[in-house]
């Protein structure tokens, strides 16, 4: 947004959409200082600006389980036309562990609604329900390139390095570190079924042990199953209200006003009239009501 002196200082407002909220949030926290130096106590605000607001566009603050299920699965960005990723190149994405759900611990249960002791930041458990590049059918096809993924050695050191990161920087994102001045500005949309827990059910398998099945909100084979609603929240297909709302208390403490509702989906948001008019509203007050 517009930008204006204060103190010396270039004074900015900070739009963030989807996993950018956590390099801005982390920027006004720490600045640029390394993880390991943000867990000892060390803080850089950047010099010769001051940010003013922070305005939230879509984020999912807390974590969404559509990473997991973007992990395990081959996606297309453009439909029909568009290159496939396939799960083995986004295990190589460190950015998408980030984005693992931390707003909740109790994220796995079995088809009649059981709680199940998984855990998302576990290798063992990536392993044994077969995620992402621990499937048997990625991991028959990365075996045939060891010179692009590496052996199952490698592939198991880098994993909990990705997984120890991810979680290091959401723990710090979660630590109640004062944002001074600062005021924040959240938009949303809480109308959509949006996945919250995932179903793991096993799969028979002809030959060795049995196989798992993964299910979140949006997977047909969950739609047929009694447990579908009970895993799903409102949101906005991507992140649940919950993990929307996941900030730190001295962040929620600075929110300048309530949530502002707008209807779309995740990566949609951004581009919503409403949005759009929130937006220049927004600078309009850090202008002092100019254009």
């Amino acid at each position: 947004l517009p930008a204006r002196a204060r103190g010396g200082r270039l004074a900015v407002s900070l739009v963030c959409q989807s996993n950018g909220a956590h390099i801005c949030r982390y920027l006004l926290k720490y600045g640029d200082v390394a993880l390991e130096e943000a867990e000892n106590g060390v803080r850089r605000p950047p010099e010769g600006i001051a940010v003013e607001q922070v305005v939230l566009v879509g984020t999912a603050n807390g974590g969404s389980l559509r990473i997991l299920r973007q992990l395990n699965r081959t996606r297309r960005y453009v439909p029909a036309a568009g290159r496939a990723f396939h799960p083995e190149v986004f295990f190589t994405y460190e950015s998408l562990y980030q984005e693992l759900p931390t707003y909740r611990s109790d994220l796995f249960v079995d088809e009649g609604g059981a709680a199940l002791s998984v855990d998302v930041w576990d290798v063992a458990d990536w392993e044994r329900y077969g995620w992402s590049i621990f499937a048997p059918e990625v991991a028959e096809r990365t075996a045939r390139r060891p010179d692009l993924f590496g052996d199952r050695a490698r592939k198991r050191e880098f994993l909990p390095r990705a997984l120890d990161r991810g979680r290091r920087l959401q723990a710090l994102l979660e630590r109640d570190v004062d944002v001074g001045r600062t005021r924040y500005h959240s938009i949303q949309n809480r109308s959509l079924r949006t996945p919250d827990r995932a179903v793991l059910r096993p799969v028979a398998a002809r030959d060795g042990p049995t196989a798992w099945e993964t299910l979140v909100t949006g997977d047909r084979a969950l739609a047929r199953l009694p447990i579908a609603a009970a895993v799903a929240a409102s949101g906005d297909g991507h992140a649940p209200a919950a993990s929307q709302e996941w900030l730190s208390p001295s962040e929620a403490a600075a929110m300048a006003s309530a949530p502002v509702l707008v209807e779309g989906r995740h990566f949609e948001m951004i581009t919503r009239t409403a949005t759009l008019d929130r937006l220049v509203e927004i600078c309009s007050a850090q202008d002092g009501g100019g254009s």
